[in-house]
């Protein structure tokens, strides 16, 4: 289980504000299934909720580590399934393949199973409240 980074993210000059403005308005995406080998790859699995971010709504790195603000989060599921990976983007993400895109992967699992976001529920029915109470990352060096 890793967080991976995009080419697109690594290409961005983080300056003074950090990632904060990067992903504005942007979506953190739950799939069901294993993340793609390269957070460059086009999602895999089902998209099971996607949550919109607002302005400010990633911390800048702190201690190793960036966090998702403005918590929590209550968004319906759009399908059903176990959640097994999301993804961090922006707006403008078109989905598919790209090393242009910054995005921000990382795997889910229910809690003390291992993935680098931890959940007390993963499967969850169509409609389903899809509720995002912390999110936390380990910032990777590359």
């Amino acid at each position: 289980m890793t967080v991976r980074i995009s080419t697109g993210l690594q290409a961005v000059p983080i300056g003074v504000n950090g990632i904060n403005p990067v992903f504005d308005s942007g979506a953190v995406d739950l799939y069901t299934g294993g993340q793609p080998a390269d957070a460059d790859d086009a999602p895999t699995g089902d998209l099971i909720v996607s949550i919109p971010l607002e302005a400010d709504a990633l911390s800048n790195p702190s201690a190793g580590n960036i966090a998702v603000a403005g918590v929590p989060i209550v968004e319906e599921s759009v399908d059903a399934g176990t959640i097994g990976w999301g993804r961090i983007r922006t707006a403008g993400d078109g989905a598919g393949s790209s090393s242009t895109d910054p995005r921000i992967d990382f795997s889910v699992s229910l809690t003390g199973a291992g993935g680098d976001v931890q959940g007390d529920q993963v499967a969850f029915g169509s409609g389903e409240d899809v509720q995002l109470d912390a999110l936390v990352l380990s910032w990777p060096r590359s």
